[in-house]
């Protein structure tokens, strides 16, 4: 079929030449001792190879980390101390900055030659499989499993640890699979990325694959399906690396994966997003639990209802509220909390805030960032965010009822499922947008307090936090080493091509197309699952435009620099009655912009650019922030603004760069880089990359096989 787009765009733009020199690395030294942990979790051998630096440009491999540069502020954390605690955790609540080996919060992980060497690989299964019923908001409907379980089991180890991890697929609805773990930069080993038709081909029902990677970051993050829409069907779960933090806390609670739910199958939905827009979830989940609920008829926004009746109406057959249930969890009285903050949803940016309670953002993305207090955050699709909650003193609570509100809603300004519209003269409450509950008291079944409610957060558009406030711990000066004043060429364009008929039984009689346009590229993204981009540049192969494949040159210690631009207004006709008002125009809207293989620095990020009179122009150039800039991998791209980011070019690969709304990168709103093209077949040669040609090639083989004989083909961009 042909594949349909109406979705969320941008322009992008690169900076005139690369090859800037690398800055001085923020670093603790490397020191020699190793000590051997064990921490208790699951098929741990220590079986893994030498962790080889490869000189791509001299095609050497090294075994000894380059002395790097000394910085005052970052003196080296040294524990003298190593007999940990019972169950092996690597610190203490009193001093979460330090780390096993003699590493610390002050080790710049970016330097992998410091990565901490654990000796221990940690090996998982996952097995997917398809048909059967989950009920997490009490409406029941088929979905596809991990282990037979939503979400899927978390993956945990520790910093420096390599990951063995077998994904076997059992679908019975005839898909293939591809899971990626979102956000590791999968430095040099590029293949175990997991995006079918980048690095891999999709893995066919009856096989599997192996992906052997290295946690050379830590923190929070996920692990999802690439495989078109499928994770918004289930194939989601948390993955969380062990680390320092930058605040202490006496207990972590865990991630807790925040995401917006369908009551139909995502793959039926996707035609809606070319017609119409994405379509609206009925509910919302904290880690496979929430209710499906609406307001309550004349209760003034305030009193939240099932919002179906078993028995009763075409969904009654799926409607079992008694399945319903409610993330919870408990808290001491003074005592402080991690929380992992995850948001995997398809559609949906959440404002998450947690009545009566203000709490520290300490690390954003896999950055550590200087701990900054809030009383809400937003956390776009893609995103994470760990927080540390202070529970109130036993003073403080004297006298009031022990449980508070868990708040979630869409940064939009409405509760998923159900909007709140106030009567006349009256104000939402936002009662419906209850999620979830912290409690002080286990045995407690009293509602939470009304007189602790915090206001709302603001309308926001979905802004991500100021920049200001998102300042990484270990500090990066980009002066003397990225202009200040840039001016960009080449602009990434969005063209509109408009009469396109609409698929068959759509409510819709035409429907948009866009396109990026970048020199003599031309097409929106959509790659063949038979013929991936990591196989095509290693066999010296011509790449199809419509992969829309950017490549880019360069050494380790050099950057690129470019400018994504949203909402870019087709030329054409006006609306009828509304003269200079283009049919074709595109809605505001904010997007979030997924890097894989990379965290990025964002040097500047502007919000609503024509009104303030900022709009990106190619005769102008823009002043950057180059002292610490934020750094992550996901930015909201803002609405009607832009952002400009960077990233160094220091590991070779094939990867995707895509807006993370699912039902946009469906439609096609994604490239890719090729980066240093000529290093990759070298890396691919390393001992590093033994038998992963060979998995390539056989898995291609028998997914084409596969495909040939099947009925369900590919109609979206694959991703």
């Amino acid at each position: 079929m042909t594949l349909w787009q109406n979705l969320c765009t941008y322009g992008l733009a690169l900076l005139q030449g690369v090859g800037i020199t690398s800055l001085g690395q923020l670093s603790d030294q490397s020191l020699s001792r190793q000590t051997n942990v064990n921490n208790n979790l699951p098929s741990i051998h220590h079986d893994h190879e030498v962790d080889f630096d490869f000189d791509a440009q001299e095609g050497k491999i090294h075994t000894q980390p380059k002395p790097l540069p000394w910085q005052d502020r970052f003196l080296p954390i040294i524990r003298t101390d190593l007999n940990y605690k019972t169950n092996n955790e690597c610190n203490y609540p009193s001093d979460r900055k330090r780390w096993c080996f003699h590493h610390s919060i002050n080790t710049d992980y970016e330097e992998v030659a410091l990565v901490p060497n654990t000796g221990d690989t940690r090996h998982f299964t996952l097995t997917l499989t398809s048909g059967e019923t989950f009920c997490g908001d009490g409406y029941c409907r088929p979905v596809v499993l991990i282990n037979g379980q939503y979400p899927g089991p978390v993956i945990r180890g520790n910093w420096g640890d390599w990951f063995n991890i077998t994904v076997i697929n059992k679908l019975s609805n005839g898909n293939g699979t591809a899971i990626h773990w979102h956000g590791l930069r999968q430095f040099r080993t590029v293949w175990a990325d997991g995006v079918p038709g980048v690095t891999q081909c999709p893995i066919p029902p009856g096989q599997s694959m192996n992906y052997v990677w290295r946690a050379t970051q830590y923190g929070t993050s996920w692990y999802h399906s690439h495989f078109s829409l499928q994770y918004a069907d289930g194939i989601a779960g948390p993955l969380i690396i062990d680390g320092p933090s930058t605040t202490e806390f006496d207990e972590d609670k865990g991630p807790i994966m925040l995401t917006d739910w369908y009551h139909k199958n995502a793959f039926s939905l996707y035609y809606l997003e070319t017609t119409k827009g994405p379509p609206d979830p009925q509910s919302v989940l904290i880690n496979g639990m929430g209710t499906f609920s609406k307001v309550a008829p004349n209760s003034n926004n305030s009193l939240s209802i099932f919002a179906c009746e078993p028995g009763v109406g075409p969904d009654g057959d799926n409607c079992k509220p008694l399945n319903a249930s409610m993330y919870s969890t408990y808290i001491e009285h003074g005592k402080k909390y991690k929380l992992r903050l995850i948001n995997t949803s398809a559609t949906t940016h959440f404002s998450f805030w947690i009545e009566g309670h203000d709490f520290t953002i300490v690390a954003t993305d896999f950055v550590p960032i200087e701990p900054y207090q809030v009383s809400y955050i937003n956390v776009a699709i893609g995103q994470r965010y760990e927080i540390i909650l202070t529970a109130k003193s036993f003073e403080a609570m004297k006298g009031k009822p022990a449980n508070f509100w868990i708040k979630m809603r869409s940064c939009d300004a409405y509760c998923v499922g159900d909007p709140c519209t106030a009567a006349p003269g009256k104000r939402c409450t936002y009662e419906e947008c209850r999620q979830g509950i912290v409690s002080y008291d286990l045995k407690s079944a009293v509602s939470p307090d009304k007189n602790w409610r915090s206001p709302a957060p603001p309308t926001s558009r979905c802004r991500d936090p100021p920049r200001d406030k998102l300042n990484p711990w270990v500090r990066r000066d980009l002066r003397g080493h990225i202009q200040d004043n840039l001016r960009f060429k080449s602009p990434f364009e969005v063209e509109n091509q408009k009469g396109t008929q609409a698929p068959p039984g759509a409510n819709a009689t035409l429907v948009n197309l866009w396109n990026i346009k970048f020199n003599d590229q031309d097409s929106s993204f959509m790659i063949n699952w038979e013929q991936p981009t990591m196989k095509l540049v290693n066999e010296d192969v011509p790449i199809d435009p419509r992969y829309v494949p950017i490549e880019i040159d360069g050494q380790d210690s050099e950057w690129t620099v470019f400018a994504i631009v949203s909402n870019w207004v087709a030329q054409g006709p006006s609306k009828p009655g509304k003269p200079g008002v283009p049919l074709h125009a595109i809605p505001g809207a904010a997007h979030p912009i997924h890097l894989h293989g990379h965290d990025f620095v964002i040097l500047s990020q502007v919000e609503n650019a024509t009104a303030r009179d900022a709009t990106f122009n190619l005769n102008k150039s823009f002043g950057v922030d180059l002292f610490n800039p934020p750094r992550r991998d996901v930015v909201m791209l803002p609405a009607d603004g832009y952002v400009i980011i960077a990233f160094k070019v220091d590991n070779p690969g094939t990867w995707l760069m895509h807006c993370h709304i699912a039902w946009h990168a469906s439609a096609g709103l994604a490239l890719q880089w090729i980066e240093r093209r000529d290093d990759l077949p070298k890396l691919l040669k390393t001992p590093r990359a033994k038998g992963v040609t060979k998995q390539l090639d056989d898995q291609c083989r028998e997914w084409k096989r596969w495909y040939a004989a099947s009925l369900d083909k590919q109609d979206d961009s694959g991703i």
